[in-house]
Protein backbone atom coordinates (compact mmCIF):
# COMPACT_ATOMS: atom_id res chain seq x y z
CA UNK A 1 0.00 0.00 0.00
CA UNK A 2 0.89 3.47 -0.74
CA UNK A 3 2.21 5.55 2.17
CA UNK A 4 -0.13 8.56 0.74
CA UNK A 5 -3.26 6.24 1.43
CA UNK A 6 -4.68 6.94 4.84
CA UNK A 7 -6.62 3.88 5.91
CA UNK A 8 -9.38 3.63 8.13
CA UNK A 9 -10.65 0.43 10.37
CA UNK A 10 -14.32 0.32 11.55
CA UNK A 11 -16.08 3.59 9.70
CA UNK A 12 -19.21 4.93 8.58
CA UNK A 13 -19.15 5.59 4.79
CA UNK A 14 -21.99 7.35 2.84
CA UNK A 15 -22.22 6.63 -1.19
CA UNK A 16 -25.06 7.38 -3.44
CA UNK A 17 -26.70 4.42 -5.13
CA UNK A 18 -30.19 3.28 -6.61
CA UNK A 19 -31.98 0.41 -5.44
CA UNK A 20 -30.08 -1.73 -6.74
CA UNK A 21 -27.12 -0.63 -5.06
CA UNK A 22 -25.26 0.69 -8.43
CA UNK A 23 -23.50 4.08 -7.80
CA UNK A 24 -23.96 6.47 -10.24
CA UNK A 25 -21.12 5.65 -12.24
CA UNK A 26 -22.77 2.31 -13.19
CA UNK A 27 -25.58 3.70 -14.93
CA UNK A 28 -26.69 5.06 -18.08
CA UNK A 29 -26.49 8.57 -16.11
CA UNK A 30 -22.69 7.98 -16.07
CA UNK A 31 -21.23 9.75 -18.79
CA UNK A 32 -23.21 13.13 -16.87
CA UNK A 33 -21.57 12.15 -13.85
CA UNK A 34 -17.95 11.95 -15.15
CA UNK A 35 -18.11 14.82 -17.22
CA UNK A 36 -18.87 16.70 -13.91
CA UNK A 37 -16.71 15.86 -11.88
CA UNK A 38 -13.74 16.31 -14.31
CA UNK A 39 -15.23 19.61 -14.76
CA UNK A 40 -14.85 20.13 -10.71
CA UNK A 41 -11.39 18.52 -10.51
CA UNK A 42 -12.63 15.37 -8.99
CA UNK A 43 -10.02 12.45 -9.30
CA UNK A 44 -10.94 9.07 -10.71
CA UNK A 45 -9.91 5.72 -8.06
CA UNK A 46 -6.60 5.58 -10.77
CA UNK A 47 -5.71 9.57 -10.18
CA UNK A 48 -6.11 9.66 -6.50
CA UNK A 49 -3.15 6.72 -5.99
CA UNK A 50 -5.47 3.94 -4.84
CA UNK A 51 -4.42 1.62 -7.97
CA UNK A 52 -2.59 -0.78 -5.62
CA UNK A 53 -5.09 -1.68 -3.07
CA UNK A 54 -7.69 -1.85 -6.08
CA UNK A 55 -5.54 -4.39 -7.51
CA UNK A 56 -4.74 -6.16 -4.28
CA UNK A 57 -8.51 -6.42 -3.27
CA UNK A 58 -9.90 -7.55 -6.63
CA UNK A 59 -7.23 -10.23 -6.77
CA UNK A 60 -8.27 -11.61 -3.57
CA UNK A 61 -11.97 -11.38 -5.33
CA UNK A 62 -13.14 -8.92 -2.35
CA UNK A 63 -15.97 -6.60 -3.03
CA UNK A 64 -15.30 -3.12 -2.90
CA UNK A 65 -17.52 -0.14 -3.43
CA UNK A 66 -17.01 3.80 -3.26
CA UNK A 67 -17.59 6.28 -1.16
CA UNK A 68 -16.99 8.88 1.29
CA UNK A 69 -15.99 9.41 4.72
CA UNK A 70 -18.24 11.54 5.87
CA UNK A 71 -21.36 13.67 4.13
CA UNK A 72 -19.40 16.89 3.67
CA UNK A 73 -16.93 15.04 1.49
CA UNK A 74 -19.63 13.22 -0.48
CA UNK A 75 -21.69 16.83 -0.81
CA UNK A 76 -18.42 18.25 -1.95
CA UNK A 77 -18.23 16.06 -4.35
CA UNK A 78 -21.31 15.74 -5.93
CA UNK A 79 -22.70 19.28 -5.01
CA UNK A 80 -26.59 19.96 -3.94
CA UNK A 81 -27.49 19.93 -7.61
CA UNK A 82 -26.27 17.03 -8.63
CA UNK A 83 -27.39 14.85 -5.64
CA UNK A 84 -30.77 16.40 -6.15
CA UNK A 85 -30.60 15.47 -10.22
CA UNK A 86 -29.46 11.72 -8.70
CA UNK A 87 -32.41 11.38 -6.18
CA UNK A 88 -35.03 12.44 -8.98
CA UNK A 89 -33.57 9.16 -10.94
CA UNK A 90 -34.03 6.93 -7.60
CA UNK A 91 -30.46 7.51 -5.95
CA UNK A 92 -30.01 7.99 -2.87
CA UNK A 93 -27.76 8.99 -0.42
CA UNK A 94 -26.72 5.54 1.81
CA UNK A 95 -24.85 5.06 5.28
CA UNK A 96 -22.43 1.51 5.24
CA UNK A 97 -20.69 0.32 8.57
CA UNK A 98 -17.38 -0.44 6.67
CA UNK A 99 -15.15 -3.09 7.77
CA UNK A 100 -12.29 -1.01 6.47
CA UNK A 101 -11.51 1.71 3.83
CA UNK A 102 -9.06 3.80 2.40
CA UNK A 103 -8.98 7.01 1.54
CA UNK A 104 -6.78 8.70 -1.71
CA UNK A 105 -4.26 11.25 -1.82
CA UNK A 106 -6.40 14.15 -2.27
CA UNK A 107 -8.72 12.59 0.93
CA UNK A 108 -12.01 13.33 -1.35
CA UNK A 109 -13.25 9.48 -2.31
CA UNK A 110 -12.76 6.45 -0.61
CA UNK A 111 -12.97 2.78 -1.30
CA UNK A 112 -14.41 0.50 1.06
CA UNK A 113 -15.62 -3.18 2.19
CA UNK A 114 -18.88 -2.60 3.68
CA UNK A 115 -20.24 -4.80 7.09
CA UNK A 116 -23.58 -3.94 7.07
CA UNK A 117 -25.64 -1.03 5.61
CA UNK A 118 -28.45 1.25 7.37
CA UNK A 119 -30.25 4.05 5.00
Amino acid sequence: MKKELKEHKEIEVYRIENNLKQGPYYSEWSWQVKEHITENGCPGPYNDCLEDILDELKNKDIKILYGFTSLEKLRDWFCDEKIENLKSMDYNIVKYNAKKAWEGITRTQCIFIKENESK
